[in-house]
């Protein structure tokens, strides 16, 4: 392949299409379908191949070489669609894209930080906060119905309690919507589909109700930019907790086995840190 140059606010990355076709179609040994997947298993990383100027001067710790952790939207939904912002070349084994390092016009910064081979380098935009859970693999469905109940002491099998995260809401409401908008049209003179719409509508509204409820919850760092603890006074640590607001910090990412919580740094979102 001839030697790319990205414009200057760009990274420019290749990921794997193999590990891409493997992240989308599949949990473990379950299969699913990519159309039922929208952009909630694209891979959301790939090696630097070649870094623009300005993107360079922006993120200097960044390097070739190195692991670029990107938002899902970079990979969307296949590869036509990505060709229309991202994707700028393909060969049997990557598919290539370029990335903003910053927000440029008509674009967000697409990059949330780096992986330089022995820890996460946050863009200055960005906070690493806490997994959610271990990232699990399942073997068959009933190892994922196990995995998510326990045992209380009574011996009866409970579902362990799951909060979704923003993202997952809005699409589970969307496809409530269609679901809603498509029993309507079969008539609803028909009783059961009338029972249907009504529960429907229900969880629509508590669904609204749950993302449009914000408050301050604590989120453990991961790793902070420099920038949070020149904000705060003092050196942000990972372990140190700090109170965002709750739907400042629903943005999801799995990166080497873990799911993390990504937040902006903006003081409109971040309140307090207890001590100094």
């Amino acid at each position: 392949m001839t030697k790319m140059k990205p414009m200057p606010p760009y990274f420019l990355i290749r990921i794997s299409r193999a590990a891409q076709r493997v992240k989308r179609e599949r949990i473990g040994r379950i299969q699913i379908a990519p159309t039922e997947t929208f952009m909630v298993y694209n891979v959301q990383y790939g090696e630097i191949i070649a870094i623009g100027k300005k993107a360079a001067e922006y993120f200097p710790e960044a390097k070739v070489g190195h692991t670029l952790i990107c938002h899902h939207f970079v990979q969307d939904t296949n590869d036509n669609e990505a060709k229309v912002d991202h994707l700028v070349h393909q060969d049997k084994e990557y598919n290539y894209y370029v990335v903003t390092a910053y927000e440029i016009h008509g674009k967000r910064n697409e990059t949330y930080g780096i992986w330089d081979g022995g820890k996460i380098i946050p863009n200055k935009e960005y906070v690493f906060l806490e997994p959610e859970k271990p990232v699990m693999t399942w073997e068959t469905p009933d190892d994922y119905i196990n995995s998510a109940m326990q045992k209380t002491q009574s011996g009866l099998l409970v579902f362990n309690e799951w909060k979704d995260s923003k993202d997952t809401k809005i699409q589970r409401m969307q496809k409530l919507k269609a679901e809603i908008g498509s029993l309507c049209k079969t008539g609803m003179s028909n009783p059961t589909a009338r029972q249907m719409v009504v529960n429907k509508e229900a969880e629509l509204e508590k669904l609204s109700s749950d993302i449009n409820t914000t408050r301050f919850e604590p989120f453990t760092v991961v790793a902070a930019p420099d920038n949070l603890s020149i904000g705060f006074g003092f050196k942000i640590n990972p372990g140190r907790v700090i109170y965002i607001m709750s739907d400042a910090a629903q943005m999801g990412i799995e990166f080497m086995g873990n799911n993390y919580r990504i937040a902006k740094v903006d003081a409109r979102y971040i309140g307090y840190t207890m001590g100094s």
